[in-house]
């Protein structure tokens, strides 16, 4: 079939917006992302750990894990449960077990809770 050229008096108006009459149809599409948005979110500007996969290990002096998890996130970084060559870095508190042990044999820089809250500060050195 060959594609049918129309002119703009013939295209149906959806409605005020062509998204409200999506809406309107299929009430599922909101987790789809938009442009402009992530998942209902503005895009925001990348963060100084952007690009950055961090692990944390052990329990820090005064971030609860989640608190370190929400700032390295807000700062553009990733957390990921084990430690592999992808990671970038390890934060590691008191009692780090098994995580700071394979992080530092493979070569995973480690740091601690002031090394971590610089680099949310000033990003990596």
């Amino acid at each position: 079939r060959r594609a049918q050229v129309v002119d703009d008096a013939t295209i149906v108006r959806l409605g005020e917006e062509p998204g409200d009459a999506l809406g309107q149809h299929c009430p599922d599409v909101g987790h789809l992302e938009q442009p402009g948005r992530v998942r209902g979110k503005q895009r925001v500007a990348p963060g100084p750990l952007a690009g950055l996969t961090f692990v944390l290990s052990g329990t820090l002096p005064t971030l609860t894990r989640e608190d370190a998890k929400a700032r390295i996130e807000a700062a553009g970084g990733k957390l990921a449960g084990s430690v592999s060559q992808k990671t970038s870095y390890i934060v590691a508190g008191e009692e780090a077990g098994s995580k700071l042990q394979k992080a530092r044999t493979l070569g995973v820089p480690v740091l601690d809770e002031d090394g971590l809250q610089r680099m949310l500060s000033a990003g990596p050195p």
